[in-house]
C-alpha cells in the first residue's frame, strides 16, 4: 500500500466518548464519536488491528463525522499480551519493570492510538488520532519522536489496576505513571511536552488535544 507523505490536520468539531476516562459504565461496551472538518475522502470503513486481530469497528462518513466501537474481550482475546520490555509483549507503558512487579499474574493488555482507513485508486492509508499534533502510528512510548506534546491512546486491560510509579527513563530524565485502569478499554494520555519528564495518566484531556487526520 502506498502511504502519502503529505500531512493534513484538522481539529474535531465535536467529540463524544462514552464516559469519563474514556470508559463506559460497561467496560465491554466502549465507543468514540467525533467530527473532522475538511475531510474529503468519502465514506470509509475505519479499522485497527494487533497481530491481525481486529480491535475496532467503525465508519467515517463523507461529512467527516465518525463513530468507532471498541471490541470487547472475546474479540480481542488473541491480541492480549503481558507487559514486557521487548516487542513480543505489550510495551506501551512507562516504568515497565516497576509496573510489572505490582501487577496480578495474568494481567494482559492491548492498545491502539490511531484509526486507519484506505482511500483512492492507489489504496492510500489515512489515520485519525487524538493528539495536540499529527498522529504518529510508528512508535511506542517511551520515545522522543511523538508529534505534538500530548497524545491519547486507548489501552485494554484484563484487570482493574491503580498504578503510581516514577522511574529513571535511562536517558537522564524521568518517567511517571499515574493511571487508574478499569477492566476493559481505558483512555490514557501521554504528555511528552517536557522531554526530561515523560508522563502517562488517566483523567481529563488537555484543552490542546483534538482529532487530527494524517493522509
Amino acid at each position: 500500500m502506498a502511504v502519502a507523505a503529505l500531512l493534513a490536520f484538522t481539529t474535531a468539531c465535536s467529540d463524544n466518548s462514552t464516559g469519563s476516562n474514556g470508559s463506559s459504565n460497561n467496560p465491554q461496551s466502549f465507543s468514540v464519536k467525533g467530527e473532522l472538518s475538511g475531510y474529503d475522502h468519502g465514506e470509509q470503513e475505519l479499522y485497527q488491528a494487533e497481530d491481525f486481530v481486529d480491535l475496532i469497528d467503525g465508519t467515517i462518513n463523507a461529512d467527516g463525522t465518525f463513530t468507532v466501537e471498541f471490541l470487547g474481550e472475546e474479540a480481542v482475546q488473541e491480541a492480549l499480551k503481558p507487559l514486557s520490555d521487548d516487542s513480543e509483549g505489550f510495551v506501551s507503558m512507562y516504568c515497565r519493570n516497576a509496573v510489572r512487579e505490582n501487577l496480578d499474574d495474568g494481567h494482559q493488555f492491548v492498545g491502539l492510538s490511531v484509526f486507519n482507513f484506505t482511500y483512492g485508486e492507489e489504496t492510500n492509508v489515512g489515520g485519525i488520532g487524538l493528539s495536540s499534533g499529527a498522529p504518529n502510528r510508528n512508535v511506542y512510548p517511551p520515545s522522543s519522536d511523538f508529534r505534538g506534546e500530548y497524545q491519547v491512546r486507548w489501552i485494554y486491560s484484563t484487570h482493574e489496576a491503580t498504578i503510581s510509579e516514577e522511574c529513571d527513563s535511562g536517558s537522564g530524565g524521568t518517567e511517571e505513571v499515574e493511571i487508574e485502569l478499569m477492566e476493559g478499554w481505558n483512555e490514557v494520555i501521554f504528555n511528552v511536552s517536557d522531554g526530561e519528564r515523560l508522563r502517562m495518566y488517566t483523567g481529563e484531556r488537555p484543552s490542546e488535544v483534538g482529532w487530527t487526520l494524517e493522509t
